[in-house]
């Protein structure tokens, strides 16, 4: 065999051998893996609720239907209304007693709703003033307060 067909053998050979080594390396890659943990923060809650209303014109053995408000103050986020209980909590006039005012009808609610940030729904709630033997001038012109309960 001549040196130059040997030699055109070799770099037949050696081009060969480079070209399946850059083929091999172009198809191997290196894999890993990893671990690891990140964390979510709940927010602290909402701000709560803010309560609010108004009715008038109640006299002796009269009826008004008031309106109870019930706002989130939270700017971000919804909150959720459940209940809401209403009673009588005090008049604004010594000799106005408490006792002779009544929520009738409203006073136990259960809405169940979301209540979006700072959105205001209102409830119906109906308040009766008894009408007894007794003089109830104290009351004229008198606060009866409400306490709501919202949850």
């Amino acid at each position: 065999m001549s040196l130059k067909l040997k030699s055109t053998r070799i770099t037949v050979g050696a081009a060969a051998i480079v070209l399946a080594l850059g083929a091999a390396a172009a198809f191997g890659y290196w894999t890993s893996s990893g671990e690891g943990t990140s964390t979510v923060t709940a927010s602290n809650g909402g701000s709560g609720f803010e309560i609010g209303g108004t009715a008038s014109g109640l006299y002796p053995g009269g009826t008004v239907e008031a309106t109870v408000t019930v706002k989130n103050k939270d700017s971000q986020q919804a909150e959720y209304l459940t209940n809401l209980v209403t009673s009588i909590k005090e008049t604004s006039t010594a000799g106005c007693e408490k006792s002779w005012f009544n929520v009738t009808s409203g006073g136990s609610q259960t809405p169940k709703v979301d209540i979006a940030a700072g959105e205001t729904k209102s409830y119906k709630v109906s308040v009766s003033m008894t009408d007894t033997t007794e003089i109830q001038n104290a009351c004229k012109g008198a606060t009866i307060v409400l306490k709501a309960q919202a949850s």
